[in-house]
């Protein structure tokens, strides 16, 4: 399936839900002020590009699959979690995000192998990037100006290469 440029706002629930499929698309879909989370992932090789997530109550992008999803150039603001990966999911590759005036910017809940580069978190009241887990790689990210620590890890084995951290 693919969605292109559509919106999802006001409702109870989640944004989008991917559930029951793989190699799903979403591609400049806006999800605004939902009761859950804007995007919801569930499945595996679903790719998200350029998609916008504002005012949840939970996260703006919440991804708790099998993994190898791709999630490059979206963009979360004012949710409980900018980008929320879960414990189930791995092999995920985050790239070129961007995360301001959230909570946390990025967590990465119990889970490993994944690939977080070229994001940016900024302005967000709790950490930048907050990674429990193992086998991580973050390369070339940015944490400035939030509230709380710019990169938190807790793990073993996790590779940070030219992040920079500024103000936190």
């Amino acid at each position: 399936n693919t969605l292109v440029e559509n919106a999802a706002r006001n409702g109870s629930g989640d944004g989008f839900v991917i559930v029951g499929g793989t190699r799903n698309r979403l591609i400049g879909n806006q999800a605004e002020d939902n009761g859950q989370s804007g995007f919801t992932v569930f499945d595996e090789r679903n790719e998200l590009s350029g998609n916008y997530a504002a005012g949840h109550d939970e996260a703006g992008f919440y991804v708790s699959s099998d993994g190898r999803n791709r999630l490059t150039g979206n963009s979360a603001s004012f949710n409980s979690i900018g980008f929320l990966i879960t414990a189930s999911s791995e092999r995920n590759t985050i790239t070129g995000n961007t995360a301001s005036s959230n909570g946390d910017g990025f967590k990465i809940d119990a889970s490993n192998n994944r690939t977080i580069r070229g994001n940016e978190s900024r302005n967000n009241s709790e950490n930048g990037f907050d990674v429990n887990g193992s086998e991580n790689v973050l390369r070339g990210n940015v944490a400035e100006d939030n509230g709380d620590d710019g990169f938190d890890l807790d793990g073993e084995r996790n590779q940070l290469t030219g992040n920079e951290a500024h103000r936190n």
